[in-house]
């Protein structure tokens, strides 16, 4: 690209980034299988490269900026570790279940109650994600290492160890969207399947290094380097948090300074940097700086993560994925009858050892649920193919075996995502839920039932005590006298279909039980606990349920009521004629259009949009999308009329 006048060569880039740019819209119209953008650019790549047209070969500058992405790469994998998640000690496996985000049992899943109930809280401490991805990842590589050992030819695999930690590594750039777009990244079997796929990062990058160290030079020396490496990243992080909050960077984050990206890039590069002078594997100090940016950065980290995917994924990366395919020669294989043998052999023992260990989520979940979640973490991608790579430079393995590795990866990040999505079970909120139940006929309960009804959603108020319905149902408010534990009960009066669970009776564990049945199953999305014990706070936190402190209630309102006068009365309904609401956008005819052109009713306001992790403010030109939750604010009637306007589904269900 640079050539003898001179002058950069910008041909090759542009060939590259067109394929980048070409990759994602195309793959957006295969609706048969789903093909991730990282297989697409490194398949758009193996066309115009060594093993198609031969249009593009590698040069210097492209070189580094493919030596770039990678680096960006596994800054990125470090950064998308999130250690407040990981660090939950539990996820609400008490009384037999994982939680309100899991998925709901079916009739024929429920053997793991009864005496299963009881194994499960002996294996409550598995249910922490960094002890289930570190369980998971040892028995991954001591199968891998076993039948490298035993199976395979030594002149095709002279270094068993670094071969197995290879096998064992994990697609987390694969797995984290495929989690995102079926909604299970927040759920505790969600974070289970995260906690695998960082350890499955994390751990090879770490054994990797300390073996290619060793087979540089054979020096222990050079291996306490790497323990330099792991102390300066923790003096670093030492310093950062005490002047991370340092005001004259605030302001700067924004417009043209960006500090907190060009921060981030400078901290990759200088542990990259630090770990080339320790003679230590350049990425793992990379990997390193994407860890120390993502426990420093604190809330502020999904946000960091968006403004890094964009340099990252928007250029530098693309260009490695590329690259690797332009670099891909398949004629290798074919010229090596022993290595193209071993490709579909690799497949099918790596297909094995992957999901085996991944079985053991059947101690919470049903099959179909245990099987897709094993089908899922099958997939490979990023760190496989770029220490694959670091393998091939360091005549660990021949360039016949890479080439076998980086098509097997390939095709394991195609196969899994297509089995996780066709065998996990439908969400239950893909199917419209309406309807309250309301735990707890006392006077609360009786005036949260009658505001309800005014929206013309449905709410049934569910209590023991004879006298309480009584009183409910003399306030015209459709009240059950029944055990509001009592499955079958729950069942007839609609909890099926409910949308929403709110639990506020005198009791605490009651509210709580209530809730988790509900979740449970019930498959409930939303359950809300009134909690008035301290100590249960936490509990009702790590079971997904919405936990409702009257004390902290109380006071938070107050808090409004002075600082923001009339949102507080709006909040509060003191106002009649107003209120506010969230409404879920579930009809198509909606999808896609912009906000000036819904139509809604002139006396509406839309106050904001939540759309998966991200709170939108909106304006004209905002642009609709289903599963969107609207607050909406304005009169009773007119909300009325927009709730059924925009939280009807439209025509067909959702795939």
């Amino acid at each position: 690209m640079i050539n003898v006048d001179g002058h950069f060569n910008i041909l090759g880039l542009v060939t590259v980034m067109l394929l980048a740019f070409a990759v994602p819209p195309l793959l957006s119209r295969i609706k048969v299988v789903r093909i991730p953008i990282a297989v697409g650019e490194i398949l758009a790549g193996i066309i115009i490269g060594r093993s198609g047209l031969n249009l593009l070969t590698s040069d210097p500058a492209l070189d580094v900026l493919s030596f770039l992405g990678l680096l960006y790469l596994m800054f990125s994998a470090g950064l998308e570790v999130d250690f407040q998640a990981l660090a939950r000690d539990r996820a609400g496996v008490e009384n037999g279940s994982p939680g309100a985000n899991g998925s709901p049992e079916t009739n024929d899943d429920r053997e793991t109650n009864g005496s299963g109930a009881k194994a499960q809280r002996r294996m409550a401490w598995l249910h922490n994600p960094l002890a289930f991805g570190g369980l998971n990842h040892v028995i991954t590589v001591a199968l891998a290492y076993w039948w490298v050992v035993s199976f395979t030819d030594p002149g095709l695999l002279p270094q068993p160890l670094a071969f197995a930690l290879l096998m064992s590594t994990v697609g987390f750039s694969i797995i984290m969207p495929v989690l995102k777009e079926t909604n299970k990244l927040s759920s505790p079997f969600g974070q289970l399947i995260v906690g695998v796929a960082a350890i499955g990062d994390f751990m090879p990058v770490v054994a990797m290094t300390i073996i290619i160290t060793l087979q540089r030079s054979g020096s222990v020396l050079d291996v306490l380097l790497l323990v330099a490496l792991f102390l300066a990243a923790y003096l670093f992080y030492i310093v950062a948090k005490r002047f991370r909050h340092v005001e004259g960077f605030e302001g700067l984050s924004r417009g043209t300074a960006q500090i907190d990206v060009r921060g981030a890039s400078l901290l990759m590069l200088v542990f990259g940097l630090l770990a080339q002078w320790l003679r230590v594997e350049v990425l793992l100090g990379a990997f390193l700086a994407g860890l120390l940016v993502s426990v420093l950065v604190g809330e502020r980290r999904e946000h960091l993560i968006h403004k890094m995917d964009a340099v990252g994924f928007g250029f530098l990366i693309p260009i490695f994925f590329v690259m690797v395919g332009v670099n891909f020669d398949i004629r290798v294989l074919f010229a090596n009858p022993a290595a193209l043998a071993f490709v579909p052999l690799l497949l099918l023992v790596l297909l094995a050892i992957k999901a085996l260990p991944a079985l053991l989520l059947r101690i919470w979940y049903p099959w179909r649920i245990t099987l897709a979640g094993s089908a899922l973490l099958t997939s490979q991608m990023s760190v496989t193919v770029a220490f694959s790579a670091v393998l091939l430079d360091n005549g660990m393995i021949s360039e016949p075996i890479h080439a076998a590795v980086v098509l097997v990866a390939i095709l394991t990040a195609i196969l899994g995502p297509v089995v996780y999505t066709r065998l996990l079970p439908d969400d239950p909120d893909e199917v419209p839920r309406s309807g309250v139940i309301l735990v707890g006929a006392g006077r609360e309960g009786i005036l949260i039932a009658r505001r309800i009804q005014q929206t013309d959603e449905s709410c049934v108020i569910i209590d023991a005590d004879p006298e309480k319905v009584a009183a409910a149902k003399e306030a015209g408010v459709y009240a059950v006298q029944t055990d509001a534990l009592d499955e079958t009960a729950l069942e007839s009066l609609g909890a099926k279909t409910a949308r929403v669970m709110v639990a506020l009776t005198g009791s605490d564990d009651v509210n709580l039980q209530a809730c988790r049945i509900a979740a449970n199953k019930f498959g409930v999305k939303r359950t809300v606990a009134i909690v008035r014990n301290p100590g249960n706070i936490e509990e009702a936190h790590w079971s997904g349920i919405e936990m409702i402190n009257p004390g902290l209630a109380t006071a938070a309102l107050i808090e409004m009521m002075v600082t923001s006068p009339v949102t507080a009365q709006l909040v509060a309904g003191h106002t009649e004629d107003q209120r506010l609401v969230d409404v879920t956008l579930r009809n198509r005819r909606y999808s896609g259009r912009k906000l000036r052109d819904a139509k809604l009713p002139p006396g509406i306001l839309i106050v904001s949009i939540q759309r998966g992790q991200e709170r939108l403010i909106p304006h004209g030109d905002t642009v609709l999308q289903l599963g969107d939750v609207l607050s909406i604010a304005g009169p009773t009637d007119e909300l009325r009329l927009t709730r059924a306007k925009l939280g009807v589904a439209g025509a067909g269900r959702r795939r």
